[in-house]
């Protein structure tokens, strides 16, 4: 097998890192990928959740590389433990030879932010622009409140 790829990446200077995107995430098992390398995996659908998440939990055992999903296009509701990825994607189904743009359903993408809010992602969900049913108004994008100040006496 030739991997003049990964050997380019893994001699690349140190403040390159390479996003490596995939269907079929058992193959990361069978590379040594260096560490400047973004793993991901596109699930579109809980089947494919499964098996990037069982990917994943034996990565973050013995691999140091950034791991990440790829929910584009939502195609079906998902509901998984995410604390094994570092990085969250959703987007919708962008418009291409034969098939017309979509959206996800809003319950597919609200149930997938409650899974993210459960792995401790945080911000780190990124919304593809195809994406029109982002949720704004979703208490964990909204800005905190700014903290009480003490008053001091006279100032009441």
């Amino acid at each position: 097998m030739d991997f003049q790829v990964l050997d380019a990446v893994d001699n690349a200077p140190g403040w390159w890192n390479f996003l490596l995107l995939t269907k079929n995430p058992e193959r990361y098992l069978e590379l040594d990928i260096p560490g400047n390398c973004w793993v991901g995996a596109t699930a579109t659908n809980q089947a494919e959740m499964d098996r990037a998440i069982k990917v994943f939990e034996q990565l973050k055992k013995r691999k140091g590389n950034l791991r990440f999903v790829s929910c584009e296009p939502l195609m079906g509701p998902v509901d998984a433990d995410l604390s094994c990825i570092d990085w969250l994607i959703i987007g919708g189904r962008s418009k291409s030879k034969g098939m017309p743009a979509g959206q996800p359903e809003w319950k597919w993408v609200w149930n997938l932010m409650k899974c993210a809010d459960r792995a401790g992602l945080g911000e780190r969900v990124y919304w593809k622009p195809n994406l029109t049913i982002v949720p704004k108004g979703y208490p964990r994008l909204q800005k905190k409140k700014p903290e009480r100040t003490r008053l001091l006496p006279g100032q009441g």
